[in-house]
């Protein structure tokens, strides 16, 4: 059998005595700490070797969200103003042809109100 090849010594500018300290738990997502969830990416090498990289990828997301419920705070979302012209055009539409049918308005209420599931106070808006 051939001998295995021996690893080689760690290349490492941490000293010894800061890797026998434990972890401060505290400090992981806050302000003091350098990486764990604001640099997750799944390329990266130090990330894939990380022993808590699911951890951190729950924590960037987490991070993610609230700079997006922020930043829909503050500027108006054009896909939720898209999706409602589209459904509003699509309740048009249906509205029409179900009047081309020769359905009475209260038949085509309550059509609308089970297909889109809709309120009373919204269909008699589109009606």
């Amino acid at each position: 059998m051939a001998k295995t090849a021996h690893r080689k010594a760690r290349d490492s500018k941490v000293p010894d005595t800061k890797l026998l300290r434990p972890f401060d738990v505290t400090k992981f997502g806050g302000d003091d700490d350098p990486c764990f969830g604001k640099l997750y990416s799944l390329t990266d090498d130090e990330c894939l070797y990380c022993g808590d990289n699911e951890l951190c990828g729950i924590a960037y997301m987490n991070t993610l969200n609230r700079k997006r419920i922020s930043y829909e705070k503050e500027n108006p979302v054009l896909d939720v103003e898209i999706d409602a012209l589209e459904k509003e055009k699509d309740v048009k539409e249906f509205v029409t042809k179900l009047r081309d049918k020769g359905f009475k308005n209260m038949l085509v209420k309550r059509r609308v109100k089970q297909r889109f599931r809709m309120t009373d106070e919204v269909v008699t808006k589109y009606i």
